[in-house]
């Protein structure tokens, strides 16, 4: 998949939702986790989910999506794994 292929989800009976496959460099936060926001940049990173969180709680990032991201010699997994 390439960053320019979308998709939808059938969320309800009635109702779609979109979603934008994204590629993103984040080699320079290789096994931390990060929250990303709508414009792709990383707004925050810890070692561990569980202190990602609580950064996220104190401090006003708005909007962002939590990922893992991967470390070089680790698979990188799509979807549901």
């Amino acid at each position: 998949m390439s960053l320019g292929q979308a998709g939808h989800l059938r969320v309800t009976p009635t109702r779609y939702a979109s979603f934008m496959v994204r590629t993103l460099d984040l080699s320079q936060w290789a096994g931390r986790w990060v929250a990303i926001d709508a414009s792709n940049e990383v707004r925050c990173d810890a070692p561990s989910l569980a202190q990602l969180l609580d950064v996220l709680a104190l401090r006003e990032v708005g909007d962002v999506e939590v990922m893992r991201a991967p470390a070089p010699d680790e698979p990188v997994v799509y979807g549901l794994g």
